[in-house]
């Protein structure tokens, strides 16, 4: 049976459980559940469970009555880390996290590089679509989301990374993400369209990471963060049974 999920962060030891304003106009008025209607509760840490609305009042709040044999606990997931430049459509990047998510990303790092055509990014307005996309794909865990910071400045990340770059002169034969090994924790950089500078890929093979394809043709960087999100993450992780 699939469940409507809800967010809520709160210790679900406390009897009853109340959603906050947010959740409840969503579940009440936007879903309009009803008294008695069993639904699905993420709380962005590694819980997922069911529960039974017990009350709504006018404002609306809902209160809930957790099914405490349908609690489970979900072990951290493999770090996968996307690092990509901030997009010039506000709109394609809430694609692009909404569908990283979706696909298990566990952070999502802004990179401002020298061909970047947008410096910020609305952090707040990401994080809702995030919260949003957790709901949806009933995972466990909420993606961390991080401002812009300048390419050049980055520390290197732990675990394994890979850049996928156009700049076939400038480097080795580059391999094919879907040939690779892939260990966690991972990281994947995606560049600006136009790619990273000659600069920029050098200095990230400098720091270790490896340079890496996803095909023969030109994609845009939300397709090119997307396709290498899912290739790396069908081998990271087998997917739950959700219900």
């Amino acid at each position: 049976m699939s469940f409507q999920y809800f967010y809520s962060p709160d210790p679900w030891e406390i009897a009853p459980l109340v959603l906050n304003r947010e959740e409840s106009f969503h579940c009440a008025r936007v879903c309009r559940c009803r008294e008695g209607d069993t639904i699905g509760l993420t709380s962005g840490d590694g819980r997922l469970a069911q529960a039974t609305i017990i009350a709504i009042s006018r404002e609306p709040v809902v209160i809930l009555k957790i099914q405490e044999n349908t609690i489970r606990h979900y072990p951290p997931p493999k770090p996968l880390r996307l690092f990509i430049s901030p997009l010039q459509a506000p709109d394609r990047m809430e694609w692009l996290v909404e569908k990283a998510t979706e696909l298990g990303a566990t952070e999502i790092t802004w990179i401002l590089c020298h061909r970047t055509v947008r410096n910020t990014v609305r952090m707040e307005r990401l994080q809702r679509v995030a919260l949003a996309a957790l709901k949806q794909s009933a995972r466990p865990y909420l993606p961390r989301i991080v401002p812009p910071q300048p390419f050049t400045q980055l520390h290197e990340p732990a675990g394994s990374s890979w850049i996928a770059t156009c700049h076939d002169q400038l480097i080795p034969p580059r391999l094919s993400l879907s040939q690779l090994a892939v260990t966690p924790p991972t990281n994947i950089f995606i560049g600006p369209e136009g790619d990273f500078t000659e600069e920029e890929v050098q200095l990230a093979l400098q720091k270790g990471a490896i340079p890496v394809s996803l095909g023969p043709y030109r994609l845009r960087s939300e397709t090119a963060a997307l396709k290498a999100l899912s290739l790396i993450s069908s081998i990271l992780e087998k997917e739950p049974n959700l219900g």
